[in-house]
């Protein structure tokens, strides 16, 4: 039985060296994975040896290795009966429903004046059109004289 742990990231590697990691089984360092030992596997233990840690561990070692793992410092395991054991009596008021509290009375804040706001009438496109006509064709800025002069001539 093979243990092996994942002691690099696959940040910036190779696409299939990635999928070899998730086809082992690990998605981050640090992580522990047990394989029986095969071809197979030591074929992908090779392709990502740099990544890797691995050991040979017998069938008892990984069994209780994965069964009891190692808790974090400062971290004590307890079995649920103990747990239970230490768990302080209920008190009365946390069995009775919950009570909302009254809501207190604020002043309301002033009121803002209402600001009319500029309406525009939807006209149709014949309206729109008629109101256009009636201001008239634009004026364009008048040319120089002589300009004007030869095309009156002509």
């Amino acid at each position: 039985m093979l243990k092996i742990i994942q002691v690099k990231s696959a940040i910036r590697r190779k696409q299939d060296h990635k999928d070899t990691l998730r086809a082992l089984g690990l998605r981050r360092p640090g992580q522990t994975v047990y394989h029986e030992d095969s071809q197979v596997i030591r074929g992908m233990i090779q392709k990502i040896y740099y990544m890797l840690e691995v050991s040979e561990v017998t069938s008892k070692q990984a069994g209780a290795e994965q069964k009891a793992p190692d808790p974090a410092p400062g971290v004590t395991v307890k079995s649920t009966a103990e747990a239970e054991a230490e768990k302080p009596a209920e008190r009365p008021e946390a069995q009775a429903p919950a009570q909302q509290p009254e809501p207190t009375e604020e002043p309301a804040p002033e009121a803002l004046p209402e600001v009319e706001q500029p309406s525009e009438e939807k006209k149709s496109p014949e309206e729109s059109r008629e109101s256009i006509e009636a201001e008239g064709p634009e004026e364009e800025p008048a040319e120089d004289e002589d300009e004007t002069e030869a095309e009156n001539k002509e």
